[in-house]
């Protein structure tokens, strides 16, 4: 174990040094390349007639279908939060691409009717930047 320990940049409380010993662990146990945990960001637009007017217990089992589809699918994608909409609902996801969230889609039952990948951000004080 020691040797593992300086090879990944463990001290001896057990923690990780840095990230990049993080990155070099799980890259040498062959889980994942470097590129794969660079996820980019998607609103998935998903027309679903009446959803505005669901009950919580209905929520509850949208996201549980949607939980179970992310299980399956591993750490290539995320769901971050949704937006209810009378007819429709606006879901932010951290993905590796356009594919995955169909596949989502397709295993939760869900329609991705339409799918954006988000490239930036503004807000109240992107005004500062003038």
């Amino acid at each position: 174990m020691p040797a593992m320990q300086a090879r990944f940049g463990i001290d001896r409380g057990r923690r990780l040094r840095s990230p990049d010993a993080f990155v070099a662990m799980i890259c040498q146990v062959g889980e994942f390349r470097e590129s794969d945990m660079a996820l980019k960001r998607y609103i998935v637009e998903r027309e679903i007639p009446g959803v505005g007017k669901f009950e919580n217990r209905q929520l509850g089992g949208a996201a549980a279908a949607s939980n179970d589809a992310l299980a399956q699918l591993g750490a290539q994608i995320q769901w971050v939060e949704s937006f209810v909409a009378a007819d429709k609902t606006f879901c932010v996801y951290l993905a590796r691409d356009e594919e995955i969230i169909r596949e989502h889609a397709r295993l939760s039952g869900f329609p991705a009717t339409k799918i954006t990948e988000i490239i930036g951000t503004i807000d109240p004080t992107t005004e500062r930047n003038k």
